[in-house]
């Protein structure tokens, strides 16, 4: 009898760190788990294919995608954490997920003076 894989999600902004969360979550398979990609980009397209789209995970907040991405960049990205929290929330209490792992970035900060 075959055992059933563990799930890990694989979560980021697909729009800046698409390639990084394609690599990750084929190190995660390569583990010998099941990777699911997780989009929480909201200013832009990667062109790549995430199992759960950043409209989806909006959508656990009764949010549409563009309207979060219509916000300034911090109210959006403050939005879709939250919304990304609860999704992960709910597949974890439903078994769906067993772990997560994320790629960020920072924003660059003006030096001021010389």
């Amino acid at each position: 009898m075959r055992e059933k894989l563990e799930t890990v999600v694989v979560m980021g902004t697909l729009d800046t760190k698409g390639p990084e969360l394609a690599y990750l979550a084929q190190q995660v398979r390569s583990a010998g788990c099941l990777a699911l990609l997780m989009d929480v980009g909201v200013h832009g397209d990667s062109g790549l294919q995430a199992d759960i789209p950043a409209s989806t995970v909006a959508a656990v907040m009764g949010e549409e995608i563009s309207s979060i991405c219509a916000l300034p960049r911090g109210e959006a990205v403050e939005k879709i954490g939250r919304a990304a929290a609860a999704y992960l929330h709910q597949m974890i209490e439903s078994g769906e997920a067993h772990g997560v792992i994320g790629v960020g970035g920072c924003v660059p900060v003006k030096k001021e003076g010389p």
